[in-house]
């Protein structure tokens, strides 16, 4: 498998790191609701939840709604038609400006107008709401975590954060087993080590899940073997969590073929409390 560029990562993975590429589908109704985690990045701490700030909600060339943005959180409430701008608002960065534009079937789109109108990507969250993500000049826009959960960052290598491109397991990885490592960016207000869960839904929608505790490594019935570690480094934001998984041939060859959808997310222990999902897709084949 091969990385992307590792040029303006946050521009170029961000439609990738919803697990969805460039607009999302939405039912035909009156209104849509969005959920978002808005903050800062800092290289020590990491993610840091926006205490206050606002986003303008702006509809053919006016203010239409003023909505608050409180312990990072923020909800919006739209209509799904039409194109609505939203100016992200606070004493922390200079204002960040956003389009979402609904096509005639419901379909949206997120843009970031800065950027020269840059794709966003996009995705539900599990309540129904939807979100964008954007990351970039020390400001983020992410799905949800729970209130007080640690925050979840993008896919990364050692040295560079990367996009989640989709991947395939093919005729290699059935004959020789696969290594496989992620590495996530990650900030915790607790100043805990969350564990990671790993949900894997296989193409005809089985979803098994998998808990995975830090500092550890185990090996596992069938020949797998798992191992966990958290590190720094200068160039990321925060602390790094670090999961490599070795997959051996044999169970690469039991899996069925077609898309598989691989989602982590952190939680605190004791108290549950838990992050911002990544999602990323598998493709096997033989």
């Amino acid at each position: 498998m091969r990385w992307a560029s590792k040029t303006r990562w946050w521009l170029a993975g961000l439609a990738l790191w919803a697990g969805l590429v460039g607009s999302a589908a939405v039912a035909q109704a009156a209104a849509v609701q969005f959920r978002l985690m808005v903050g800062t990045t800092d290289p020590y701490y990491g993610y840091i939840r926006l205490p206050a700030g606002i986003v303008q909600v702006w509809r053919h060339g006016q203010v239409y709604r003023t909505v608050g943005i409180r312990q990072g959180f923020t909800t919006l409430n739209l209509d799904n038609t039409g194109t609505w701008l939203l100016d992200i608002v606070a004493n922390e960065f200079d204002t960040r400006h956003f389009r979402l534009t609904f096509g005639t079937n419901g379909n949206f789109q997120a843009t970031n107008v800065d950027e020269r109108n840059q794709v966003l990507g996009v995705g539900r969250n599990a309540d129904g709401s939807y979100f964008f993500h954007y990351m970039g000049r020390g400001v983020f826009i992410l799905d949800p975590s729970d209130a007080g959960g640690p925050i979840l960052g993008p896919f990364m290598d050692r040295y560079h954060v990367e996009p989640a491109y989709p991947v395939t397991w093919g005729a290699s990885e059935n004959q020789n087993g696969l290594t496989y490592t992620r590495e996530f960016t990650f900030a915790d207000p607790l100043v805990a080590m969350p564990g990671m869960i790993v949900r894997w839904t296989y193409p005809n929608a089985t979803v098994r899940t998998y808990f995975y505790v830090i500092p550890a490594e185990r090996y596992v019935a069938g020949g797998l073997f798992w191992s966990s570690q958290f590190f720094r480094l200068d160039t990321a934001n925060g602390l790094v969590w670090r999961l490599e998984r070795y997959f051996p041939a044999s169970f690469i060859r039991a899996l069925p073929t077609g898309v598989h959808v691989m989602s982590y997310q952190l939680q605190d222990h004791p108290s549950g409390a838990r992050s911002n999902i990544r999602r990323e897709s598998i493709t096997v084949t033989r």
